[in-house]
């Protein structure tokens, strides 16, 4: 027999099947396809997020299995004739997200009454009313469904590949970045509206505040999330900070490098601005560092919050599980949200319950670098670098945020001290004072965890954290403010002018007319809308002005303390504080770049005119 010839006659044979399905197959179910993936995805939203679904939709099983199979098939056929790499590791890389689709569906319909009884005895879904009967199916269709969602992503990457997609003048990235966050902000408010999302029925205003403080990562709540929403409510606002911390664009980007190994033109362009970069060839590295840093650094934080949580916490391991990987996010994302009933306060008062407090402090100082800082550290303390004896130098934004963090931390640590002497600190002892300012001074810039009661702090601390909360954290990291890198320049701007100086210099650096001239845009913009949010609020709401101007610069730095008068604001005082949150955590100059068409380039220039000022 000749195997040669049978293996070039096979091959032919399944070119001309992949052929002949490309051709007439493909088409006719890939519009049924589309249709069925919206239906799996409304049948999980009626699944999950409705008390009662077969009351809705009394057919609801048989739809289900059928859209099972259906999906689970073309999958099937989409790895088989879809034409991929040349190698098998290509093809492989090229379909890792259906394989892994498609596998863990056939899993959970083989070993269905296994996973069962383990989902029953384990206790991982204790709020959620499993149907014995449909209970894998549920399970597999939301695997289909999540992998259609990333599928869907490769397949914006695709489209933007295309020709008339290619022109990126007519973009601009600051509309791409400030609608993204609209648009999840929408979508999160809709589903944290379904019934099986609350405890109670809360009302839309309070759901609408607490999904802007997610995805803006600020942690102002106007009700207490823990008491108002259910395990899958608080599943889904892990899910907004997390989304919120990162950014949208940078999750899109990276499964778009995920599936796809690299990214169009106009998405890298877009990307470069977006992460402040000079060049292309930077971007999908970055963005591969950004994710694997975020993920690698909560997994470990939610392992050491798992392990120093006091045991009198929960007794339940599921739910220690579930309190450790939500404080992990939100305290890397520098979100605030705590599932506690009063956030961080009384673990001090252990040396396992300092630990866990410390570990939050460690995850929000990560979370406030920001991410290029994080990863040019890790390679300037590398082993490999030592070995190699390669010299790493820190750039400029690098070592202008480790200056600027540590400044902000003696200082914010001292004033503490100092200034609560005899307030809140006045009933501990000189080891537990230094602990609660430590804890502030980390916590005040952006995150919004506390230990004391922020309403019984002295009117002098109090107007002192306006500062530190409007400063906020630093560059692409997941806290908001006018950023720390933004304060310094404009002071070292002024030092120039003082000693007169035509230029800002640092560390034998000449800093660009740009950063400057942005730096002070930012730092005008901001006052501006801080004046204009506690304006409005003074003429909505019947407060105190040392409260309303806390409760809007804490919001605008997306810190998320508050002297305890979120929960009693108007419906018109929340909606002003959801404005205020968003411009702080996408930049007011980024707002205002979206909402304006960009100028026109001339080549002309007018003479130049000295204008008195000062």
């Amino acid at each position: 027999m000749d195997w040669r010839r049978l293996t070039q006659s096979l091959a032919g044979f399944l070119l001309r099947v992949r052929a002949a399905y490309l051709s007439y197959v493909y088409p006719k179910i890939s519009p049924i396809f589309a249709v069925a993936g919206v239906l799996s995805v409304c049948l999980l939203i009626l699944e999950f997020g409705f008390h009662d679904p077969g009351a809705i939709v009394p057919a609801r099983a048989t739809i289900r299995t059928t859209l099972i199979y259906f999906l689970l098939g073309y999958e099937i056929l989409s790895l088989i004739f879809t034409p991929g790499a040349q190698n098998f590791r290509g093809y492989l890389r090229a379909h890792l997200i259906q394989l892994a689709v498609v596998v863990l569906v056939c899993l959970l319909l083989i070993f269905r009454e296994q996973l069962l009884r383990w989902i029953l005895a384990s206790g991982v879904v204790p709020e959620l009313e499993l149907d014995p009967e449909h209970a894998s199916e549920r399970a597999a269709l939301l695997f289909l469904s999540v992998g259609q969602i990333i599928l869907f992503v490769g397949s914006l990457v695709h489209l933007l590949r295309r020709p008339q997609f290619s022109q990126v003048r007519g973009l601009n990235p600051s509309l791409i970045f400030v609608g993204s966050f609209i648009v999840v902000i929408a979508a999160g408010f809709l589903l944290l509206s379904l019934p099986t999302m609350q405890r109670s029925a809360v009302p839309w205003v309070d759901v609408l505040f607490i999904v802007v403080s997610a995805v803006c990562v600020t942690g102002l709540a106007s009700v207490s999330i823990t008491e108002s929403f259910s395990q899958g409510g608080l599943i889904l606002i892990m899910i907004l900070i997390q989304i919120g911390g990162l950014g949208i664009m940078t999750l899109t980007s990276f499964f778009a490098f995920f599936l796809t190994g690299r990214a169009s033109v106009t998405a890298r362009v877009l990307l470069r601005d977006l992460l402040s970069e000079e060049g292309l060839g930077r971007v999908k590295q970055i963005v591969r560092n950004i994710a694997v840093l975020t993920f690698t650094v909560e997994g470990v934080g939610a392992v050491f919050l798992f392990l120093s949580m006091p045991p009198e916490l929960y007794t339940s391991v599921s739910e220690r599980i579930f309190a450790a990987a939500f404080h992990a996010v939100s305290a890397f994302c520098n979100a605030g949200f705590s599932i506690h009933a009063e956030s961080l306060a009384l673990f001090e008062t252990t040396a396992l319950g300092r630990l866990y407090v410390g570990g939050h402090m460690a995850l929000i100082v990560l979370g406030g670098l920001g991410f290029p800082v994080i990863v040019q550290l890790l390679e300037w303390m590398s082993i490999r670098r030592w070995r190699r004896r390669k010299r790493v130098r820190l750039t400029v934004t690098t070592r202008l945020v480790l200056l600027v963090n540590a400044i902000l931390l003696v200082t914010a640590t001292i004033a503490y001290l100092w200034f609560e002497r005899d307030a809140t600190l006045s009933n501990f002892a000189w080891a537990d004072r230094l602990w609660h300012s430590v804890f502030f001074a980390v916590t005040m810039r952006t995150a919004g965890f506390n230990t004391l009661p922020v309403a019984e702090m002295g009117l002098s601390m109090t107007f002192l954290a306006f500062l530190f909360m409007w400063i906020g954290a630093s560059p692409l990291s997941t806290g908001g403010g006018i950023k720390t890198t933004t304060a310094a320049i404009s002071f070292m701007h002024i030092a120039s002018q003082i000693t007169g100086k035509n230029r800002v210099e640092l560390f034998r650096k000449t800093i660009s007319e740009q950063s400057v001239g942005r730096a002070f845009a930012t730092i005008v913009l901001s006052l501006m809308i801080i004046f204009l949010g506690i304006f409005l609020l003074l003429s909505t709401e019947d407060f105190e002005f040392i409260d309303v101007a806390f409760e809007t610069v804490s919001a605008f730095g997306t810190v998320g303390l508050s002297r305890g008068i979120t929960a009693d604001l108007s419906v018109a005082g929340k909606l002003i504080l959801c404005a205020i949150m968003l411009c702080g955590r996408v930049g007011v100059l980024t707002v205002l770049i979206a909402l304006t068409r960009r100028a026109k380039s001339v080549a002309y220039s007018y003479p130049s005119e000295y204008v008195v000022v000062g």
